[in-house]
């Protein structure tokens, strides 16, 4: 039986070890699981059941680089939770990118092109329109945030710059946009 000593030792272990909360709850659970059975099966005190589980965790355990560009290091359970998660990411942000570009192909080929103009003024409108806003929430969510050296100097030279130019090149096409669909709203 874990005592609330124990599980006080065990969540100060994983705490040491950075896990984020939410990781750190569930991997707990599986910790005093695991080591509930190893006292009950093997009949070890809490101690040795505790040092075999901390073994068996080790390779999860174990700080590394969370990315190429980054110097922070973070679990290997904590990396592998987020590659996957922007595995997924990245698979459904491909799928709608290429659902938008057949559209936009098929639209381009089966419209006459004084309709086919406009439509893709008013796409090209609400993907700006998305991706301004995108960029808006991710300057917003960052900023309470630590950043490391290499993320700092990329935000403070390079990121105003892009979002600068961005805007430049948005209200560019915009501008070209009007002046050929002028002629057909009136």
């Amino acid at each position: 039986m874990i005592t609330e000593n124990n599980q006080t030792e065990i969540r100060n272990y994983l705490l040491a070890k950075k896990l984020p909360l939410d990781i750190l709850i569930e991997v707990q659970d599986h910790f005093q699981n695991q080591i509930s059975c190893l006292m009950s099966e093997k009949n070890l005190s809490f101690e040795n059941a505790f040092l075999q589980t901390q073994v068996l965790w080790t390779h999860e355990l174990q700080m590394v680089r969370k990315s190429w560009f980054s110097f922070r290091k973070v679990p290997a359970l904590v990396k592998k939770i987020q590659t996957e998660s922007n595995r997924n990411l990245l698979r459904k942000t491909s799928i709608y990118a290429a659902i938008s570009t057949l559209i936009m192909l098929v639209g381009a080929i089966l419209l006459q092109r004084e309709i086919f103009t406009p439509a893709i003024a008013a796409a090209y409108l609400v993907m700006n329109v998305t991706v301004f806003f995108a960029v808006l929430f991710l300057i917003v969510s960052n900023i309470g945030r630590r950043k490391t050296r290499a993320s700092q100097y990329i935000y403070q030279n390079f990121f105003f710059k892009f979002v600068f130019f961005y805007i430049v090149l948005i209200f560019k096409e915009y501008r070209a946009a009007a002046t050929k669909i002028k002629p057909y709203l009136a």
